[in-house]
């Protein structure tokens, strides 16, 4: 199977961003798990902006071991259309930026 890692960048819906965090933290990240295909997930805060600033503080990334990327996001997103994988009003659905990469490299280490 293919890696591949989905960057999910995101804005909390304006004066909900402690449920936002409750929410992704507690409850979304295991609802993408869920999903053949996604085998790790992980959550981060920007600290601090390069030259020219991302659309929200909050990255998400997801690895995925799978052949078929756009399938498997595809996957994704039909959990959330049909209810199976709730999002939550406290999340800025207009503001979602994501994209999928593929290694083009081994991982290196000091």
């Amino acid at each position: 199977m293919a890696k591949h890692v989905l960057i999910v960048v995101t804005n909390p819906a304006p004066g909900q961003e402690e449920e936002f965090n409750r929410w992704y933290s507690n409850r979304h990240l295991d609802d993408v798990l869920r999903v053949p295909g996604f085998v790790a997930a992980q959550r981060f805060k920007l600290t601090m902006d390069g030259a020219q600033s991302l659309p929200g503080p909050y990255l998400a990334i997801y690895e995925m071991e799978t052949d078929d990327p756009a399938a498997t996001f595809a996957e994704l997103a039909k959990a959330a259309q049909s209810g199976e994988m709730l999002l939550s009003p406290a999340l800025d659905t207009t503001n979602i930026v994501s994209s999928i990469f593929t290694p083009i490299t081994e991982r290196k280490t000091r």
